[in-house]
């Protein structure tokens, strides 16, 4: 499967929450927050991918805007097939929004639950994104309270 880059403003087209900063998660969107182990949470993460489909759930990677120091954290942090399918990609400044695929998705929970470069996991057929990471506490937004509602019952059951 191919990893589809998008930028800011065809990722905004779609049908998903975008923030410019976590407060306005917090001040206009129902929330919750995951917390927990780190499979814990990343099984909350792979929940919503399974539910969503990897055509309708994205991450955003900044590794195309951060310097040389902080690129070779992340490729410390990784295999070297990891190490490869990042630099295949050839990530510049405007690519921040990436389709998911399941070996890009475990690259972004990995960097992720070790606070190497955070990503934001955003979902399109539920519309919601998970912010990570606080110290493994991860805020889930919503789109309105009905999704809020089938996210929480039916996907990761915690009604």
């Amino acid at each position: 499967m191919d990893i589809t880059k998008i930028n800011l403003e065809e990722f905004k087209k779609l049908n998903s929450i975008y923030l410019d900063n976590i407060l306005d998660g917090f001040n206009n969107y129902p929330n919750i927050t995951i917390e927990g182990t780190e499979e814990d949470v990343n099984n909350a993460i792979k929940s919503l991918v399974d539910a969503n489909g990897f055509e309708n759930s994205y991450g955003d990677f900044y590794y195309g805007r951060i310097d040389e120091e902080a690129k070779n954290k992340v490729k410390a942090s990784l295999k070297e097939e990891e190490i490869a399918l990042i630099q295949s990609l050839e990530l510049v400044r405007e690519d921040i929004f990436l389709r998911l695929t399941p070996e890009l998705l475990e690259i972004l929970l990995k960097l992720t639950a070790k606070e190497v470069l955070f990503s934001t996991f955003y979902f399109t057929k539920y519309p919601c994104l998970i912010w990570g990471n606080y110290g493994r506490k991860y805020p889930v937004f919503f789109k309105d309270e009905s999704v809020m509602k089938i996210v929480l019952e039916d996907i990761l059951f915690y009604g």
